[in-house]
């Protein structure tokens, strides 16, 4: 009875073709499409990283949370990051609060390796512009490449990212190693008037 549902279950998943998974679209508002790497980097140019640790509130159990802001925008939300910092206290995390100047994402993913290390984070909340790491991937449907904004990159701090495709070109397209997430990343634009 095993083989004979085992035969049947492997018919119906090698008779689904292709074809007949819906391909994804673009889901943003119509007429939009999404910004490229290309389009990003021009209004985003990389500056040179810096950091000030503005506080460290102790929690009373294991868990490190590491926040990063914007340094231009945390003045603007400092109420809401005293209340966040002491929620987070309240459920016994350490907190580290970082204000962050430029980067790339090479330098801010080698910051959190350094927090991981150090500090034994268990994950970090990203608000504001802060440097954006992209992938590529080979276009199945023959139109080049495709690109995106990825927050993995920030989350497996000890696997290996390669750029082999178009080499040199800032976008990784490769992850080799130990591709497993060590910290989880919540992130977020925030546009302060």
């Amino acid at each position: 009875m095993k083989k004979i549902m085992l035969l049947f279950i492997l018919t119906f998943v090698l008779s689904i073709g292709q074809s007949d998974i819906p391909i994804l679209k673009w889901a943003g508002p119509q007429g939009s499409s999404p910004e490229t790497y290309e389009e990003w980097s021009a209004t985003h140019p990389y500056t040179e990283f810096s950091y000030t640790l503005e506080n460290v509130t102790y929690g009373d159990q294991a868990g490190s949370v590491a926040i990063l802001i914007e340094q231009s925008i945390a003045s603007a939300l400092n109420s809401e990051l005293n209340q966040l910092t002491s929620n987070l206290q309240s459920e016994g995390h350490t907190v580290y609060s970082y204000q962050i100047t430029g980067g790339t994402p090479e330098t801010l993913r080698s910051f959190l390796q350094n927090l991981y290390n150090n500090n034994s984070i268990e994950g970090a909340l990203f608000i504001g512009n802060l440097p954006v790491a992209w992938f590529e991937v080979a276009d199945d449907f023959g139109n080049g490449y495709k690109d995106f904004p990825m927050d993995l990159f920030y989350m497996d701090l000890n696997g290996t990212w390669l750029d082999t495709m178009n080499t040199g070109n800032g976008k990784y397209d490769g992850h080799t190693g130990s591709v497993h997430p060590d910290i989880y990343i919540l992130d977020g634009f925030i546009q302060v008037d």
